[in-house]
């Protein structure tokens, strides 16, 4: 027989031994079986709890390498924003007379004139 009640909010079953006549050692049998289950209960318990430590240090190292990341995109971003102001103004800096037109057509330089006089041909 079996009485069923709830402790805690968790629903129990209470074995009554002496109306089902179990023996010494099913009673013994029984209770090594709890112990062992307990046993096996307690060891996947703290794996759990390892495992949630672990999970959470992963997730730790996670967040801070993207937010390193975000860091120095950041940063460099800065850099090339200050660099490209610092070629804008170099450029804005050179005299108007240096900038060339790109539609003014390339003068073309004379060749050297070769004022050498050719070497006389050997005769055999």
């Amino acid at each position: 027989m079996a009485s069923f009640f709830v402790v805690n909010g968790k629903f129990t079953v209470m074995i009554i031994f002496y109306w089902c006549r179990i023996t010494d050692e099913e009673v013994t049998k029984l209770a090594s079986n709890s112990k062992e289950g307990q046993a096996r209960a307690e060891a996947s318990f703290k794996n759990k709890e390892q495992q949630q430590r672990e999970n959470a240090k992963a997730m730790a190292e996670y967040q801070a390498a993207g937010r390193a990341e975000r860091e120095k995109t950041a940063r460099l971003k800065l850099l090339r924003e200050a660099r490209d102001a610092a070629d804008a103004a170099a450029k804005d800096k050179e005299p108007a007379l240096a900038k060339k037109s790109p539609l003014a057509p390339a003068k073309k330089q004379p060749a050297p004139a070769n004022n050498k006089q050719p070497a006389p041909a050997k005769k055999r």
